[in-house]
This record gives structure tokens, C-alpha cells and sequence, in this order.
């Protein structure tokens, strides 16, 4: 698979939705510098409650995704982090 870095910034008074497994929050990940351009791509991200159910119900979610073709309505997979706390 495709490894990218860069900074993701969470917006956490921004929260798009919330279900049993975790919220999902307004965020931006700015890509590193390129040449003179710094790319900035405005994304959903969820964050799991710690539960092993959340792992588990994220995991079919992920393998859904990956299923569907693009579609204009739904957002894209492009991967996940973990932070330690």
C-alpha cells in the first residue's frame, strides 16, 4: 500500500456525526511540501470509542468501503492512525 505523511488537524467542535462506535469529526490533512505547493485536503475523521467492538465493527466498515465504487456521495477510505492515548 501507498504510505503518506503529513499533519492532520482535527476539528473537535466540528462533529459531523456520532454512532455507537465513535464520532466523526470535520478535519485537514496537509500533505508535505511539494516544490512550492503545500496540498491541503479537507476530511472526515472518525474516532473509535476503545472498545474491541469499535476495532471490529470499523474493520467490516473498512471492508465495505473498499467494495463500493466512487461515488460522488460517499467519502473515501484513504486510511487510518493510531495515537497512543
Amino acid at each position: 500500500g501507498l504510505l503518506l505523511s503529513g499533519e492532520i488537524k482535527l476539528m473537535k467542535n466540528d462533529i459531523l456525526g456520532e454512532g455507537n462506535f465513535g464520532k466523526v469529526y470535520r478535519g485537514e490533512w496537509e500533505l508535505p511540501i511539494i516544490s512550492s505547493f503545500k496540498p491541503l485536503i479537507h476530511i472526515a475523521a472518525k474516532e473509535l470509542k476503545s472498545s474491541e467492538d469499535s476495532l471490529n465493527e470499523f474493520a467490516k466498515e473498512v471492508l465495505l468501503m473498499k467494495k463500493i465504487p466512487t461515488h460522488s456521495n460517499i467519502v473515501t477510505f484513504f486510511g487510518l492512525w493510531k495515537e497512543d492515548n
